[in-house]
């Protein structure tokens, strides 16, 4: 038998446990060979399991760990891992989530799983240099317009329809979360200078803006999207006050 067929039926193994693998496997006293193998298959398991709870430690308290752990198992069966690390094993859990009927009276679980990933992007993105405020003074007035800002890896803009975010705060403090109401919020997501995960929410103007950035549109385009809220000198302003902000966070990584 080729290595390769062997390691395919090793693979159909454990993710589904039919496979005709246990006539290879030798019994060599005790257990028995399919004993052996169904050790190796429940460890498997086992394995992509504690990854989702550790990584959605926020979730498993939320739906409480017998619905958590149905649910977490109805994913392996539906989600056989296609990773090398389990860091993405987890990466489709929130549109599972969001498709399982039994969650219909519970509709932040599904955003409140997408929080928890997006935490995770911003914790493990790469590391960049971030400009400070005299980078920016550096600039001449006249080449202010055409600017373009280049942010942190970890920057994130995140949507949520749900108080979801309250709620995970609620958890992670261990208090009783609020219940869930829609509650529409734009929230900016980063990994600080002391490699911690921040967020916070964005009014409506400053996503607006983010967004532009985000984009690829320069200063000049950025700050006619602020017009929408405030005058022209109201618009520079405002801009001036975000970018500011965004600089002191270290979020900025370049100004080209």
């Amino acid at each position: 038998m080729r290595l390769e067929d062997l390691q395919r039926a090793f693979i159909d193994y454990l993710q589904n446990g039919e496979s005709p693998l246990q006539q290879w496997v030798e019994a060599d006293g005790k257990p028995d060979a399919e004993t052996r193998l169904h050790i190796y298959r429940n460890a498997y398991r086992k394995r992509l399991h504690e990854a989702l709870a550790t990584d959605h430690e926020m979730l498993q308290r939320y739906l409480g760990d017998q619905q958590f752990s149905q649910l977490i198992d109805d994913y392996i069966n539906q989600q056989p891992s296609v990773w090398f690390s389990l860091r993405q094993y987890g990466d489709g859990l929130p549109d599972f989530l969001a498709a399982d009927r039994r969650l219909a009276e519970l509709p932040l679980v599904a955003e409140l799983a997408r929080f928890e990933r997006r935490l995770l992007d911003a914790f493990d993105a790469p590391d960049s240099a971030a400009v400070g405020i005299d980078a920016l003074r550096a600039e001449t007035p006249e080449s202010w317009p055409q600017k373009r800002l280049r942010f942190h890896p970890s920057v994130q803009r995140f949507e949520t329809g749900w108080n979801t975010v309250p709620v995970w705060q609620a958890l992670k403090q261990g208090e009783t979360p609020p219940e869930a109401v829609a509650e529409p919020a734009i929230w900016l997501l980063w990994r600080n200078r002391e490699r911690l995960t921040e967020f916070r929410t964005l009014a409506v103007d400053e996503s607006a803006f983010l967004t532009d950035f985000l984009n690829g549109r320069c200063f000049a385009e950025a700050c006619e999207t602020l017009l929408e809220w405030h005058d022209e000198a109201g618009a520079t302003q405002r801009a001036v006050e975000i970018i500011q902000r965004w600089v002191d966070c270290g979020l900025v990584s370049a100004l080209v």
